[in-house]
């Protein structure tokens, strides 16, 4: 893999948005290089989204978006097949538990 095809970690994958006076959450992919195909970093960041809407109590609806050209390929989008991929059956994401709990 050249480093112009490595995942930029810096970078988020993922995009948080609360609209509509807080009562809408849009996540949007921001991967449109790989067609947004999903990676163990946008499985993180995905969930870190999901799990900041669903204990938002001001948040009523979640939109999942994606940023890039997608109409004429949704039927190639899914998970990044990288090497190693699909070996393992452990989850990329340990439940996280509500922001502010104890631990």
């Amino acid at each position: 893999m050249s480093d112009s095809e490595s995942p930029d970690v810096d970078k988020p994958m993922v995009q948080y948005e609360e609209q509509d006076e807080g009562r809408v959450a849009v996540i949007t992919l921001d991967r449109p290089e790989a067609r947004n195909a999903q990676n163990k970093q946008m499985t993180y960041e995905l969930n870190d989204a999901f799990t900041r809407a669903a204990f938002t109590d001001s948040v009523k609806c979640i939109v999942l978006a994606a940023n890039g050209p997608h109409s004429e390929h949704l039927r190639e989008t899914g998970t990044d097949m990288f090497p190693g991929a699909g070996r393992s059956r452990k989850p990329f994401a340990e439940p996280l538990d509500p922001p502010g709990a104890a631990t």
